[in-house]
Parts: C-alpha cells; sequence; structure tokens
C-alpha cells in the first residue's frame, strides 16, 4: 500500500510540475505578445476608437446648466458625461477648436492646423487648394460639416 501511495505522490508531484510549467510558458507567451494597435485612421474611418461610447441612460452624466422654466414647459437640465469619447464626442472637438480659432481672427488655414481634428481629415483638406478664406471656410464644410463630408460622424454611429 505504501508503494502505491508514493506513486500516486510521485505522479501528483511530475502532474503538478507539468502544469506549473504549462501555465508558465501560457503567461510568457501572453506577456511577450505584440500590443494590439488601432489601424492607422482613413477617410472611411478618420475617427479614433471609442474608449468610452455614449450612455443615452447618462448616468456618469454632470450637470452643467439649469435653465429655468418657461411658459411651454419647466425647467430644462443641461448635462454630459465628459469621458464619452466616441465619433461625435471627437468631431465636435474638431469644429469647436477650428471655430474657436477663426474667431481669433487667425488665418483659416492656420486655424484648421491646429484644430484637433484627424490629420488624414486635414491632408483632406489641404488638397483643397483653398486661396482665400472663403474657399478655406467653403473647404472646411466640405470637409467636415457637408452631409457627405468625409470626415463628418455618419448618420447612426451614436444609438439612443
Amino acid at each position: 500500500m505504501a508503494a502505491k501511495n508514493t506513486a500516486r505522490s510521485v505522479h501528483s508531484r511530475r502532474l503538478m510540475r507539468s502544469k506549473t510549467l504549462l501555465l508558465t510558458l501560457f503567461a510568457v507567451g501572453c506577456a511577450s505578445k505584440a500590443p494590439t494597435e488601432a489601424p492607422p485612421p482613413t477617410l472611411a474611418e478618420p475617427w479614433a476608437p471609442t474608449t468610452r461610447p455614449f450612455d443615452p441612460t447618462c448616468e456618469a452624466c454632470v450637470e452643467v446648466a439649469i435653465h429655468p422654466g418657461s411658459t411651454h414647459g419647466g425647467a430644462v437640465r443641461f448635462v454630459y458625461d465628459p469621458a464619452v469619447d466616441d465619433s461625435i464626442v471627437q468631431w465636435t472637438r474638431c469644429v469647436l477648436t477650428f471655430g474657436a480659432c477663426a474667431a481669433s481672427d487667425t488665418s483659416l488655414a492656420t486655424c484648421v492646423e491646429v484644430a484637433e481634428c484627424p490629420e488624414v481629415c486635414k491632408a483632406e483638406w489641404a488638397k483643397r487648394d483653398a486661396v482665400d478664406d472663403v474657399e478655406a471656410l467653403d473647404a472646411f464644410e466640405a470637409v467636415f460639416v457637408a452631409d457627405d463630408a468625409p470626415c463628418a460622424p455618419r448618420a447612426g454611429e451614436r444609438s439612443s
């Protein structure tokens, strides 16, 4: 009986060593994998991958203002979730930073350069070869704002 227990003990230790070796090899293999990176942006997908999607319930939202009631109804609360980073938020940041620069009487070409917009979209804007601010603004609308603009968020990107 003692010999049988000794054989089981040896077998059990070998099995444990094998499991430990396999787990170690698995862990090393997982740790040595190259991190996956997002593909470079293209005009088909110019925006960075969403890190936190829009939540229609707005559970993590922060209240920024309350508009008092009017004759048409009650008060309106203005809320937003500062952590949401989907394509609509990124596009809004792009357009707002361009607009803030343009309001400062800077050339629109410079404003496109400093706006927080994808480089692939800025390159598309540059292809329009605008010679003055009127053409530059038309080009900005064509690339970023128009219904068929390559750098405008696509309809249905955010579900609500």
